[in-house]
């Protein structure tokens, strides 16, 4: 008799542990969430037996924001799923694809949790590098132009792109990729570019060039080499004969001895330029 009812009170302790246990189910929104959608899920928690329970929904995506931890409480009814929708981050122009991890853990009255994976597919980025150059066929590259010159703007083959450019005085002007503009304004110039290609999201970047009043010019300097030797000499007019006799004959000796000492150390100077 006694074993009788030790195990009745058994039999009554595991069936409502079976009534107690809790299913949890995850259904993402969308097969695969594309740029403007949000990242959501939607869950059902369903027990056996009516109890109160604290959990946890939450979505972790490798190179998309992540929400801050909230838990939730909730009452349930025995054989009565308690329906919710937890929402993520939105997928926008910068999100690349990747998978993230939908969860729901239950922290009380028994830890449990239950995870699904959640696509995100974006379109792919492309390469986009503005060349500014001298002439249209872009056969010398730079960021520096004298004032009034023409300035060529080509960008990547297969794309569509406009440049949008900044002048000094703060006025636009738009340029389709391929173009060109008159630098006319000394200054820096910003460049906005927007450029599109089929199959690829769209690409958007920065960059500026310079303009100066007139070109730069470097003083004239002969640049020769015998026997190894390497030597700069400045260009210079020749004196004349008697001018010359004249301050010879007013140098003193320490100062011709000076001059060998110097025009020794131009040569040594000149030999390791050469050299390195």
């Amino acid at each position: 008799m006694k074993k009788a009812f030790l195990l009745a009170i058994a039999f009554a302790i595991m069936t409502n542990i079976v009534l107690a246990a809790i299913d949890i189910q995850i259904t993402p929104k969308k097969a695969a969430f594309n740029e403007g959608d949000t990242v959501a899920f939607s869950y059902t928690i369903t027990s056996g037996a009516s109890q109160n329970i604290l959990f946890m929904p939450h979505i972790s995506c490798p190179a998309m924001p992540v929400a801050i931890l909230e838990e939730k409480r909730a009452t349930i009814q025995a054989g009565v799923s308690l329906r919710g929708t937890y929402e993520g981050a939105e997928v926008n122009q910068y999100t690349n694809s990747q998978e993230c991890t939908a969860s729901i853990e239950i922290i009380s009255p028994e830890p449990a949790k239950k995870e699904a994976k959640l696509q995100v597919r974006t379109l792919p980025p492309f390469d986009f590098n503005l060349l500014s150059c001298v002439d249209s066929s872009c056969s010398k590259k730079q960021r520096t132009f004298v004032k009034g010159s023409n300035v060529y703007l080509k960008g990547v083959s297969g794309t569509t792109a406009t440049a949008l450019v900044t002048l000094p005085d703060k006025t636009t002007k738009t340029v389709a990729l391929p173009g060109t503009f008159t630098a006319s304004q000394s200054g820096e110039y910003t460049i906005d570019i927007s450029a599109t290609k089929s199959g690829f999201k769209p690409f958007a970047s920065t960059a500026s060039i310079f303009v100066v009043e007139q070109a730069f010019t470097v003083p004239y300097a002969d640049f020769s080499s015998k026997a190894g030797q390497a030597v700069i000499r400045p260009v210079y007019k020749a004196p004349s004969a008697l001018a010359a006799s004249t301050t010879a004959a007013k140098a003193p000796a320490a100062t011709t001895k000076k001059t060998s000492i110097r025009s020794f150390f131009t040569r040594v100077t000149g030999y390791f330029a050469v050299i390195f």
